[in-house]
């Protein structure tokens, strides 16, 4: 067994070096690609100068330089244009928005956003021009502006509807799922939506890019869901879409982004034998990942960490599974994706523990848990805030409308409303003397409820002048004794009591004085945890002190000995 799992580890070891020393030579070698097809530009004239700059811009796609990428695809732009090549000058239109996004140029996306949008329609590049428009609810989606985002859609929607396109009105249902899931966590109406948007998708001859990422995500969220048989029959519908993509770019010679969505598809074909426990089947498509992957290098950083770290997992290969997850945490806190983080955490978690790491990994799942909470807040109040913007926004417009009413308003209506006016005033005031009255009968019948139903101990016997203020107080501090248990709080201070009963200081410390043979708060404290003590101990004989001073509200075993001993004269442990 040992010299099996040696072979493993050293095998995976060729394959990182492999990769390491490989990755570079890739880029220097595409690189230099795009170096020597720019020396030839100059001799190169119409489709053969398109050709030229197109296989440019997908070099420094490959090789992920940002400005080098969206500087050729601005030429190329230009370029198709004078050769009324009007759908590759559309593609390259929406591939620099696509890069924009890619690389959060937020500003530069929004800014260039119209004119793009209305270059796609100036030759009715009608696909480009939604899947632009998706490009922009993607951006706002990813920086949280989901009421933005639904706002985005709507309008996408109607225009689909009135441009009679199936693939707008696809392209929109799909990233509405996406928001429902993302943004209001309604997964019933995200899925929804996708199963109609990718149906939609699937009529058409067309197929983007867009559509095959549509259908990675709403697979990816099936599987995250536990819907298997779901994202398995899914799957196969995205692999026939696949497929067909496959032999259109063989014949035009395309194939970075085909091995792309194929690398995206055994990723989650990878997952999900993993989930369903199908061992042979996993190690074929983590087979197929690794080859598609390899002649994707620039997007391995970004995408299939997780691929990896789970079938490293499900395989046991604990130390491999950690170094994708290292890369995982790394990437999205330098990114700072919050949401890859969370998965991220979790899972390194898990892997921690299963190397027996277990300090680190209780540490490490504190760290998860309160990030999640935080950003489960954080949504909620952008969400309000969206929300009152928009709110106010639409209030502004309809006080302008009625300001512009008002003033063709007659003196007559006016008048009206000014007596209704009147009228109501008077009513609400009256409502509110009948209220005063009716409220004051109920708190005088409170009072005597209150005075009815005090302990039995009376402060006029021991000399002491009844005060209803204290006898009020006192009776609710033993409800909350009693039935609520408070005391159970090991924590709970003078100040919290006072705050939980609406009073002062003062007050508390004279109803204590009074009706508690004038213990201090600890000792009134600490006479009900010693009850409660005994009656734990009543009950489960065997259950050890540190445990029920714990149950009890002690700070310590030590303070619980020795109240105990004090009171009882024998100790708790017997």
């Amino acid at each position: 067994m040992r010299n099996v799992v040696s072979v493993v580890l050293y095998t995976f070891g060729v394959f990182l070096l492999l990769v390491l020393i490989c990755s570079p030579r890739i880029a220097l070698a595409q690189s230099k690609k795009a170096d020597s097809l720019i020396a030839l530009l100059p001799t190169l004239q119409g489709a053969a100068r398109v050709d030229a700059i197109t296989h440019i811009c997908d070099e420094t796609y490959a090789i992920g330089d940002a400005s080098m990428e969206q500087l050729w695809l601005e030429e190329l732009m230009l370029e198709a244009e004078k050769n009324e090549q009007f759908r590759v000058s559309g593609y390259a239109a929406i591939s620099l928005l696509i890069s924009y996004y890619n690389y959060e140029l937020f500003d530069k996306l929004d800014a260039r956003f119209d004119e793009i949008e209305a270059f796609q329609l100036k030759y009715d590049n009608i696909n480009y021009y939604y899947s632009g428009w998706n490009v922009k609810v993607e951006s706002l989606m990813s920086r949280g502006e989901y009421y933005q985002a639904l706002s985005e859609l709507n309008r996408m929607q109607t225009d689909a509807h009135t441009r009679q396109s199936s693939y707008g009105e696809g392209i929109a249902l799909c990233s509405l799922g996406q928001l429902y899931y993302e943004g209001w966590k309604d997964k019933a109406k995200a899925f929804d939506s996708y199963v109609n948007g990718l149906a939609l998708l699937r009529q058409q001859d067309y197929i983007s890019g867009t559509e095959l990422i549509a259908s990675y995500d709403y697979c990816s969220l099936l599987l995250y869901e536990k819907e298997y048989t779901k994202a398995r029959q899914e799957a196969e519908l995205w692999a026939d879409r696949l497929s067909i993509t496959f032999h259109k770019r063989e014949e035009s010679k395309t194939f970075n982004t085909t091995n792309e969505y194929f690398a995206y598809y055994y990723a989650f074909m990878t997952l999900l034998e993993v989930k369903c426990d199908n061992r042979d089947k996993a190690q074929e498509y983590f087979s197929l990942l690794e080859k598609f992957q390899t002649m994707s290098v620039n997007i391995i950083d970004r995408v299939f960490y997780d691929a990896y770290e789970d079938y490293y997992c499900y395989t046991g290969l604990w130390d491999s599974a950690l170094v994708y997850n290292n890369r995982r945490l790394t990437h999205a806190r330098g990114e700072n994706h919050i949401q890859d983080l969370l998965p991220a955490l979790r899972s390194h978690a898990r892997i921690l523990y299963n190397r027996g790491e277990y300090f680190t990994a209780a540490h490490n799942l504190r760290e998860y848990i309160q990030l999640r909470d935080s950003i489960d807040v954080e949504q909620n109040k952008r969400l309000l805030e969206e929300f009152s913007a928009a709110h106010k926004l639409k209030k502004q417009e309809a006080s302008e409308i009625k300001l512009r009413s008002y003033v063709s308003i007659s003196l007559i209506v006016l008048t009206v409303l000014l007596g209704l006016g009147l009228q109501f005033f008077w009513y609400v005031r009256t409502t509110r003397r009948k209220n005063k009255i009716l409220y004051s009968a109920i708190r005088q019948s409170l009072l005597r409820h209150t005075l009815l139903t005090l302990p039995a101990y009376s402060p006029s016997a021991a000399g002491v002048t009844p005060n209803p203020i204290t006898q009020t107080l006192y009776t609710s501090l033993e409800i909350l004794m009693r039935e609520k248990q408070l005391f159970r709080i090991s924590n709970l201070s003078r100040r919290d009591l006072v705050r939980i009963l609406e009073t002062t200081p003062s007050y508390l410390q004279e109803t204590l004085k009074v009706f508690a043979d004038g213990k201090t708060l600890k000792e009134y404290f600490n006479q009900y945890r010693l009850d409660y003590a005994v009656t734990l101990l009543a009950k489960e004989p065997k259950l050890p002190p540190t445990e029920v001073a714990r149950r009890a509200g002690f700070r310590s075993q030590k303070e619980f000995t020795h109240l105990f001993q004090a009171r009882f004269n024998t100790p708790s442990s017997e």
